[in-house]
């Protein structure tokens, strides 16, 4: 699923593992890709693998962005403004 991501496409950021689309924290941009590894603005890397953090660098699961994610991340946004 994130093996076909690339430098330039989105991801969503959810708070963990199995997190609904509504749970959206924000939409990201893939800063670089090499490798097993997918590095997000602020440094903040995860793995090709699973979409997990890879040490500290990052907070919750990353998953291919769909309109439903930024949906609810526009939603999100809003309501904290």
């Amino acid at each position: 699923m994130l093996f076909s991501l690339e430098a330039g496409d989105e991801v969503a950021v959810l708070p963990e593992f199995g997190a609904t689309t509504a749970r959206t924290l924000e939409i990201a941009p893939i800063i670089f890709v090499w490798r097993m590894l997918i590095t997000l603005p602020g440094n903040r890397i995860y793995r090709r693998v699973d979409g997990c953090p890879a040490g500290q660098s990052g907070i919750g699961y990353i998953v291919p962005a769909t309109d439903a994610h930024r949906d609810a991340a526009r939603f999100t946004r809003r309501q904290s403004d």
